[in-house]
């Protein structure tokens, strides 16, 4: 669980890559991002889920959505 400062992009796709190294195949794997988002890129058709050190006028300097999947 990342909360508040320690929920950084960084330390976001350190836990999602741990949380891949330890599943199996026979595992469901259920990741339920709670916090902002924002359109951005050229036509504002990118999603950005906005971690604790992005800033929400510059959607680009936060996660793109798709990474997650």
């Amino acid at each position: 669980l990342l909360v508040d400062s320690m929920a950084t992009q960084p330390r976001i796709v350190a836990a999602l890559q741990a949380l891949l190294r330890e599943a199996t195949a026979r595992d469901v794997i259920v990741v339920h991002l709670a916090g902002h988002a924002a359109r951005g890129g050229a036509e504002q058709d990118t999603l950005y889920f906005i971690p604790h050190e992005a800033r929400l006028d510059a959607p680009g300097t936060g996660m793109e959505v798709r990474l997650v999947r």
